[in-house]
């Protein structure tokens, strides 16, 4: 009897083994060998086989915005090297339109695994709450946060556990320095600290702006220790050419002594000079102008002595954003060594050292 059971055992083991046997068989000719045979897979295959990192990035401008084309073109750059997933989504600087964007985006299935953003004032704690109800990683950058507000929603990674980290311009000493170039280049060409006070007009960004804020906090620390520079008016064009050029012919008409424009942006700051120079003012020598961003428009105009200053460097920051969530997602922690608010010190650009920045290559993301 116990023969006869080890006999049907025996028989159910070689039976199993056989139709093992058959199905590695099946498998090898219909799936692996035909692998090995195509001429798109090698054996030395590695990123491409990889599940890619999804990033999202609400990008607060338009299309054709030269500043924020140019964030955007890095990151895409940064993104394809790394082999990440990248998302674009334009705002039309409209608020309400960044979230609803988010509103979108969290939902999405599968979602992302990062979302990087511009912290706008009154507004950018609505977006991380909407991302950590949905578990989603964020990343701010751009900007620096209202005091008021950062004493509200904390660190990152404190009441807001998915929000990993900021990374912002020092926008304050830049729209400092930049008010002291300006000045410097135009009392050099006047060739006397005893002539008459120097004055300037101030074209802002938007209202709610942090960035905007602060570089005029910067513009208004230097002008306390300037006596003879005297600041004739503030006007905000929202950061617009357009706008920037039709104030600036009012306010020019209204100031006619103004020997000094200083701008928020490189783009307000050519719509300014261009309603300067309609005037009458010559740039370089009755008229010296200065903004930031750094972008090519502006640094043209600067290596035609049109524009006498720029402030440039944070347009990286998108890109630094990518590389350091780059190795989070692969288990660096980017906050063990650079902590989670990460400063980033902007260059002063002007007629002496412009044509290094014009003729070298785009700066690239530095690993974390």
């Amino acid at each position: 009897m116990n023969g006869g059971k080890r006999s049907v055992h025996r028989a159910i083991t070689a039976g199993v083994l056989a139709y093992g046997r058959d199905l590695l068989i099946f498998f090898a000719v219909l799936v692996v060998l035909p692998a090995l045979a195509s001429p798109k897979w090698s054996l030395n295959d590695k990123i491409s086989t990889l599940p890619a990192m999804r990033v999202s990035f609400i990008n607060p401008a338009e299309p054709g915005e030269a500043f924020w084309d140019r964030v955007t073109d890095l990151m895409q750059q940064e993104a394809q090297a790394r082999n990440i997933e990248l998302k674009v989504y334009y705002a039309q600087r409209n608020r309400l339109q960044v979230l609803a964007l988010a509103k979108q985006i969290v939902q999405q299935v599968p979602k992302p695994d990062y979302l990087i953003f511009v912290f706008q004032a009154h507004l950018g704690e609505h977006l991380l709450s909407l991302t950590e109800a949905a578990r989603v990683n964020s990343f701010s950058i751009n900007t620096n946060i209202p005091a008021q507000e950062m004493s509200e929603i904390g660190e990152p990674r404190q009441k807001y556990r998915y929000w990993l980290g900021h990374m912002f311009p020092d926008e304050q000493s830049a729209g400092f320095t930049l008010a002291q170039s300006l000045v410097a280049q135009a009392r050099e060409q006047t060739d006397s600290e005893a002539k008459l006070p120097l004055r300037m007009i101030a074209i802002a960004g938007g209202h709610d702006s942090a960035a905007s804020i602060e570089r005029m906090d910067g513009l208004r620390v230097f002008l306390k220790a300037q006596p003879k520079v005297i600041l004739a008016q503030e006007v905000k064009a929202s950061w617009q050419k357009d706008k920037a050029h039709d104030m600036a012919a009012v306010l020019l008409q209204r100031y006619p002594e103004t020997s000094i424009i200083w701008a928020a942006s490189d783009l307000m700051a050519l719509g300014a000079l261009e309603a300067a120079e309609k005037q009458g003012k010559i740039p370089g020598k009755t008229l010296f102008t200065g903004g930031f961003d750094g972008t090519r428009e502006g640094l043209k105009a600067l290596s035609q002595g049109r524009m006498q200053a720029t402030m440039s460097g944070h347009y990286i920051e998108g890109a630094r954003a990518l590389a350091l969530l780059h190795a989070h997602f692969n288990g660096q922690d980017f906050a063990d060594t650079q902590g989670t608010r990460i400063r980033t010190k902007l260059t002063l650009i002007y007629p002496g050292n412009v044509s290094s920045y014009l003729s070298g290559p785009e700066p690239q993301a530095s690993n974390p």
